[in-house]
C-alpha cells in the first residue's frame, strides 16, 4: 500500500505552479490556436478561389444565356414570317377553292346544256333520216301536200332549234 503524503504549500508556491501551467498551457493553447488559424486562413483561401471559380463560370453561363436568347429571338422572327406566310397561303387557298367551286357550278351548268345539245341533235338525226325514208314518198308528193309537209318539217326545225338555243341561218 501506498502512502501519499500531503504537504501543505504555501502562497507563493501556489503562485509559481500557477504560473508554470499557465506559461506551459499558454504555448500550448497559443501553437493550438496559430495552427488552426492557419488551417482555418488556408481553408478561407481555396474557398475565395472556388468563390472566383464560380463566379467565372456564372460569367461564362450569363454570356452563354445571352446567346442563346439572341438565337431564340432570331427563331421567334422566322416563327412569325412563317404565321404571315402561311396565312397568305390560306386566303390563297382559300380563294382557289372559291374559284374551284364556281367553276364546277358552270361546268354542271355547261355539262347539262351540252347533253341538251346532244338529246336535240340526236332528234334532229332521227327526224333527217325519217325525212330520208320519206323522201321517197316527199317525191311522190305535189303541189298542196308538198307544201304542207315543207312547213310542217320547217315549224318542227324552228321549234328544234329554239329549244336548243341554236340560231338558224336566215
Amino acid at each position: 500500500m501506498v502512502k501519499f503524503i500531503y504537504m501543505s504549500l504555501t502562497k507563493q508556491d501556489k503562485q509559481d505552479i500557477q504560473e508554470i501551467v499557465d506559461k506551459s498551457v499558454d504555448k500550448k493553447v497559443s501553437k493550438a490556436v496559430s495552427d488552426l488559424a492557419e488551417i482555418i486562413g488556408d481553408f478561407a483561401a481555396n474557398v475565395d478561389k472556388r468563390f472566383e471559380q464560380v463566379d467565372k463560370r456564372f460569367e461564362q453561363v450569363d454570356k452563354r444565356f445571352e446567346q442563346v436568347d439572341k438565337r431564340l429571338d432570331k427563331v421567334d422572327k422566322r416563327f412569325e414570317n412563317l404565321e404571315g406566310r402561311v396565312g397568305f397561303l390560306e386566303s390563297g387557298q382559300r380563294e382557289t377553292n372559291r374559284r374551284l367551286a364556281n367553276l364546277e357550278e358552270k361546268f354542271h351548268s355547261l355539262d347539262d346544256r351540252l347533253q341538251a345539245i346532244e338529246n336535240d341533235v340526236r332528234e334532229i338525226y332521227l327526224m333527217l333520216n325519217k325525212k330520208q325514208d320519206k323522201q321517197a314518198s316527199v317525191k311522190n308528193l305535189k303541189g298542196k301536200e308538198l307544201e304542207d309537209y315543207i312547213v310542217s318539217t320547217y315549224t318542227n326545225i324552228v321549234q328544234i332549234a329554239k329549244e336548243a338555243n341554236i340560231k338558224l341561218p336566215a
